[in-house]
């Protein structure tokens, strides 16, 4: 299991500078309780595990702190009241920029800090009398099945008059207490401090018994390198703090799959919830609540997603998903078939199901309409063609579906044998996608049928790129194709035939293409996860050049020049535009005057599968882009800034970019800021036209098609809203075109 866990943090991890040894990065803990409440101005401290040289910090009103940290050092997080509260090892090398949020189980009582409580503890006997300004009052626990829970800390906290009473359970699950009658009381039992309320009587001398079901968590778990293991003895089932959660897993033909590994990890955490099927494919988990979990197999990835909430009730989950195998995927890479350069010259097919819609997905707006998803999260971006829109479930729904772009009617829609889809790529009446496990799908956009299908491999970062009737996408060569290198040839570009398949050629690359390959003029250009910059002729795939640009951006193409965003080789945290000639990659410069800090990247397949960041675009010998907290109009000859717009958010979050990637649609620029708004600039002042509030968070750049704007968003729907400006068109797909070269000209 270490190996496997190992693969898959790589497979997730951006390889996009190799740092020097005890090179200087930041670390941001975004801590919190169970109950979803932050570590607000909470005393914070990290612990070099090496030199034990501690550094402490408080915690923002949103629990988030920052601290300087080193690489190839291990780090133990501390907080006021709970000693190594996490351990945290910062990579040798890439950017050691690291977001991590910590969730904290708390015995201590969730009351306004600055006020002085008083305390008692209580020891109440079954015959004792209240006075006539008390009640009697007895918290009586059980389990589901009716057994005393016994020996339990139990509270009650008055914040109006700052008392709290502390008990605990007696044989007969009973913890009694004497309480001033006519106030309001918070009940906490053991870790959890607001079970529920309760409010006395208003005349004293009551006796009440106030009863709850609450079953404790008592598992026998195994924790080696974060990775937890449990024994779930046949009869468990859901408890008060953690919800139980049942896995069936087949094959793609539903037959049962034994002896897989399946995995549950709690994105921005180490830690990893793992278990194996048994001989009928079930395994089974006991998840602490109040976090989300994404499951994972072997060599597929980010399956699904499940927000288990914090409650108190009994919560169980059943899963059912199906999967090629591990074995029938290891057989698949010994035995395919390959040319003399060591490239797959087949593929597995992925098969897809047609499908319905269901009851009330579409929501009008005054503006437009939405269309809600089943699947709440990001959802790449969709592509409008021919007078429809093509869009996935969410990233982590296997469906996708075709509306009408202008009224949000279901077209048609499939499942396809896998989530995670790609941004949607339209050409000649023809959809693409990939899956990030991991199909590259044709799709005919008219009639909702398959065209073609290629089962690329475990992991695909990218979108597919289409120029000329070809398409050109990426593959992992080998089946542990994670680590950077050219010299290990374990990825390739590939280009197919866009109606047949047929693949045309390929060609070697060191790692993932950065959100897509871009077609400009006779030439594919490539950034690749570890920072390459590949530049191929288009029709025989020939390598031209490659640079180790350090790139942190797909390249815009434009003025015979290749820009991108790439790591600042004097200073690691920034990022700096740089230039090189579009025909040799020949260095040409770097534009200092347009640098931000380079923030840390999120180790979602999402993320990558839609990168942008602050990628150039072109538009009338002009560059447009963001950078920090500012859209810049620039001169592509010397990067001097024409104008810029400042983005004024409030309480921003600093480890997220201020605003998407501009796009250009008649005549103005678009784009969608951090908190949901949707703003149309003015190209040659910057002034804002429009300014369209609280649409819609997404990580993704909006479309604009025939005076509609689209946009994807990280909760769980499609937004569409009509300009009534028919003028502004032209951007109807991620990366603006089918070749994905951000140029308008």
């Amino acid at each position: 299991m270490k190996k496997y866990i190992g693969i898959f943090l790589l497979a997730i991890a951006p390889f996009f500078v190799f740092s020097q040894a005890n090179q200087k990065g930041t670390m941001i803990l975004k801590i919190k309780n169970i109950a979803n409440q932050p570590y607000s101005y909470g005393d914070v401290c990290i612990e070099n595990k090496a030199t034990k040289s501690k550094v402490c910090n408080v915690a923002d009103k949103f629990g988030k702190v920052s601290f300087e940290i080193l690489s190839g050092n291990t780090y133990f997080v501390h907080l006021k009241t709970i000693p190594n509260i996490a351990e945290i090892l910062v990579p040798s090398y890439g950017k050691i920029n690291i977001i991590k949020e910590i969730v904290y189980q708390s015995s201590e009582i969730s009351i306004d800090r600055t006020i002085k409580y008083d305390t008692l503890a209580q020891n109440i006997g079954k015959d004792a009398n209240p006075s006539a300004t008390e009640q009697f009052m007895t918290i009586k626990l059980t389990t589901r099945k009716k057994m005393a829970v016994t020996n339990v800390p139990v509270r009650l906290v008055c914040e109006k008059i700052h008392k709290v009473y502390l008990g605990k359970t007696d044989k007969s699950g009973e913890a009694r207490f004497m309480v001033p009658a006519a106030q309001t009381y918070t009940l906490g039992i053991e870790q959890y401090d607001n079970f529920t309320s309760i409010q006395a009587d208003n005349l004293g001398g009551a006796m009440t018994v106030n009863s709850y079901q609450y079953e404790q968590t008592k598992v026998d778990e195994r924790i080696s390198n974060d990775t937890v293991y449990q024994n779930l003895p046949v009869g468990t089932g859901p408890t008060t703090g953690r919800a139980y959660l049942h896995v069936f897993l087949s094959d793609k033909e539903k037959q049962a799959l034994p002896d897989e590994v399946i995995t549950f990890n709690i994105p921005g955490s180490n830690k990893v919830y793992a278990a194996k099927t048994d001989n009928q494919g079930n395994a089974y988990f006991l998840l602490p609540k109040g976090f989300k979990y994404v499951m994972n197999f072997k060599y597929e990835y980010e399956i699904d997603m499940f927000n288990i909430k914090q409650d108190f009730g009994f919560r169980t989950i059943e899963v059912e998903s199906s999967y090629l195998g591990s074995k029938n995927i290891e057989n698949h890479y010994a035995q395919v078939k390959r040319d003399k350069n060591g490239f797959m010259t087949e593929f597995m097919e992925s098969k897809v199901t047609k499908r319905g819609i269901w009851k009330d997905y579409l929501e009008k707006t005054v503006n437009g309409y939405n269309i809600k998803l089943e699947k709440e999260g990001n959802a790449s971006a969709p592509a409008i063609g021919g007078g429809k829109m093509f869009v996935s479930g969410g990233f982590y729904s296997p469906d996708f579906f075709s509306f009408d772009a202008k009224t949000g009617l279901f077209n048609w829609g499939m499942t396809l044998a896998e989530s995670g889809a790609s941004s949607a790529v339209y050409d000649n009446g023809i959809v693409l996608i990939n899956t990030y496990s991991c199909t590259l799908y044709a799709i005919d956009a008219i009639a909702g049928n398959l065209l073609w299908s290629k089962w690329l491999g475990p992991i695909i970062y990218s979108t597919p790129s289409v120029s000329n009737g070809k398409v050109y996408a990426v593959y992992p060569n080998d089946i542990d194709a994670q680590g950077p290198g050219s010299e290990n040839k374990k990825f390739a570009l590939v280009c197919f035939d866009l109606r047949t398949g047929k693949i045309v050629w390929q060609n070697w690359l060191d790692a993932e293409a950065m959100g897509s390959p871009v077609i400009s003029g006779d030439k594919v250009y490539l950034s690749s996860l570890s920072g390459k910059l590949y530049l191929f002729d288009q029709a025989k795939g020939d390598l031209i050049k490659m640079q180790d640009a350090k790139a942190i951006t797909p390249p815009t193409i434009a003025n015979n020049k290749v820009y991108i965003s790439a790591i600042d080789k004097s200073n690691q945290n920034m990022e700096v535009v740089t230039v090189y000639n579009a025909s040799d990659l020949s260095f040409v410069k770097v534009f200092s005057n347009l640098t931000t800090k380079n923030l840390p990247q999120g180790t979602s397949a999402f993320n990558e599968m839609n990168v942008s960041g602050s990628r150039l675009v072109s538009y009338k010998n002009k560059n447009y882009n963001t950078m920090g907290d500012k859209l810049i109009c620039s001169n592509p000859e010397d990067g001097s800034v024409i104008w810029s717009s400042q983005i004024t958010i409030k309480e921003p979050d600093l480890t997220k970019p201020f605003a998407s990637s501009p796009i250009i649609a008649g005549n103005k620029v678009i784009i969608i800021t951090q908190n949901g708004n949707i703003q149309i600039f003015d190209p040659s002042s910057g002034s804002i036209l429009k300014d369209y509030p609280n649409i819609a968070s997404t990580d993704t750049p909006p479309l604009v098609n025939d005076g509609w704007i689209y946009c994807s968003t990280s909760k769980g729907k499609f937004v569409s809203i009509d300009t009534k400006d028919k003028t502004i068109t032209g951007w109807p797909m991620w990366g603006g075109n089918a070749g994905h070269n951000t140029v308008v000209n």
